[in-house]
């Protein structure tokens, strides 16, 4: 009876937890969908903007250009994993790294004060809006 007890209370506190977590993920969602992101930390700088389509969420990545607003873009499905947000993107568009992952690598992106971060770049929220072709 006491083993079936904690296992109760175990499951109960489980799904409070997973709740929890995809209420803050709603929240933060509501703060991003719409906006673009950017970072100019190398070269002419990249962008990221959020969108839904279809009731599933979206990223678009942009690579921005010197003379051209955009040279790259790609959309990518965002998977949530607890407060992270994971997207696919080609390993030609950010290093020419090679590990068997059929040409796709998964990074991890998180909402933090205002900001998106991704590994050791942070993009900030911007008035430029080059996910509609600028």
């Amino acid at each position: 009876m006491k083993r079936m007890l904690v296992l109760l209370v175990v499951i109960f506190l489980s799904g409070c937890s997973i709740e929890i977590n995809v209420q803050e993920v709603e929240e933060y969602w509501d703060e991003i969908e719409g906006v673009e992101f950017a970072n100019f930390d190398v070269f002419a700088g990249h962008g990221l903007y959020f969108y839904t389509e279809a009731g599933t969420p979206y990223c678009k990545y942009m690579k921005y250009g010197s003379g051209v607003p955009v040279i790259f873009e790609i959309d990518s499905e965002i998977e949530f994993v607890e407060e992270k947000m994971i997207i696919k993107l080609p390993e030609n568009v950010l290093g020419p790294w090679d590990d068997g992952n059929d040409g796709y690598f998964e990074f991890e992106l998180t909402y933090d004060d205002g900001n998106i971060v991704w590994d050791d770049m942070i993009f900030v929220e911007t008035d430029i809006t080059c996910h509609d072709g600028c």
